[in-house]
């Protein structure tokens, strides 16, 4: 047969071939089309975007929330807040509570170290509060000498001798501005005369939730004079403030921070629970309850030296910090 029809074969050849041939060409006409029809249709919806492209500003892509994200978003809504502590225990025997001393609060003529003025006291307040101190009353420093106490963790007292006026004036107000309050020692003799607050200040700065002690009645050094006259300072002082404030007055403070044994022994036996001395440490402690340590602050310096004495330091962003200044290491944030 092979031999019988070859041009039947070749016929048969070139027909399947020629078939083959044509609907290879129509698959590729159909995937051109098919292209083009795609581009077309790629142009027209960039078009469609570009026209309307502010429309994309509303969509949001919307996560998928699962059980399992809803499980964990109420268990976390579930936890208790973390408890940060405010205080802390001190005591009894020994306490770390620095004294701050002052007097003035006013501009000084001649560069008095007694007096602070108006701005650095303020700059001093802000960078206590800011390094998170709180103010604490003589009665409960005495307490945690004592018997121990919670105290808060940073906590300080600030005294005022003499009770001039800009202490009522001056300092009370920027003291509530930082939320402080202090203690005024008032000299007897003094009070109510020009310069000085009167009885009626000095309760109004009580009611605000001040301490009123006593400064002797006029400001002697206590360890020159007599028995009789120590007396008269000391026990005299406290009847006299106590009578016309109406109120206790529980602590003093010993003019120029002068004391010794007889002196000591005198404010003791006449009921006071503490008296106030001078001193460069903050260790208040039962062995110095009636010589408790004072830092004098001294208004010539500037903020850089105040912080420098304090025992807790914070964050020195908020001084202006002068390389020669060495600070501590034991900050209130590590």
């Amino acid at each position: 047969m092979n031999t019988k029809y070859p041009l039947f074969q070749i016929s048969v050849f070139l027909l399947v071939s020629l078939t083959t041939l044509g609907a290879v060409h129509q698959v590729h006409a159909k995937l051109d089309a098919q292209a083009e029809d795609s581009t077309y249709a790629d142009i027209s919806a960039a078009r469609r975007i570009s026209v309307s492209s502010y429309k994309m500003a509303a969509l949001v892509v919307t996560p998928t929330i699962t059980s399992n994200t809803v499980k964990i978003s109420a268990l976390i809504k579930s936890l208790p807040a973390p408890i940060v502590p405010t205080s802390t225990f001190q005591g009894p025997g020994a306490v770390v509570v620095p004294i701050l001393l002052y007097h003035r609060i006013d501009g000084s003529s001649t560069d008095s170290q007694y007096y602070v003025s108006p701005d650095k006291f303020e700059g001093q307040l802000k960078l206590l509060r800011d390094w998170g101190y709180t103010t604490i009353t003589t009665e409960l420093l005495v307490k945690a000498i004592d018997d121990g106490a919670d105290l808060p963790l940073h906590p300080i007292l600030i005294t005022f001798d003499d009770g001039h006026l800009d202490n009522y004036k001056t300092a009370l107000p920027i003291m509530q501005k930082y939320g402080f309050t202090g203690v005024i020692y008032i000299i007897g003799d003094y009070m109510g005369t020009p310069e000085y607050m009167d009885a009626a200040q000095i309760k109004e700065m009580a009611i605000a939730g001040w301490e009123v002690g006593s400064h002797s009645m006029t400001h002697p050094d206590l360890t020159s004079l007599n028995r009789q006259q120590q007396q008269y300072e000391i026990i005299e002082s406290r009847k006299f403030l106590e009578d016309k404030l109406g109120m206790p007055v529980l602590t003093f403070a010993y003019p120029f921070g002068e004391s010794d044994s007889a002196v000591i022994n005198l404010t003791y036996s006449a009921g006071y629970i503490a008296a106030m001395g001078l001193g460069s440490t903050h260790n208040q402690r039962t062995s110095n309850l009636f010589a408790l340590q004072r830092r004098g602050v001294d208004g010539r310096r500037d903020l850089n030296f105040f912080a420098s004495f304090l025992p807790w330091q914070g964050d020195v962003a908020y001084l202006q910090v002068d390389n020669s200044i060495s600070f501590r290491t034991n900050t209130l944030f590590p």
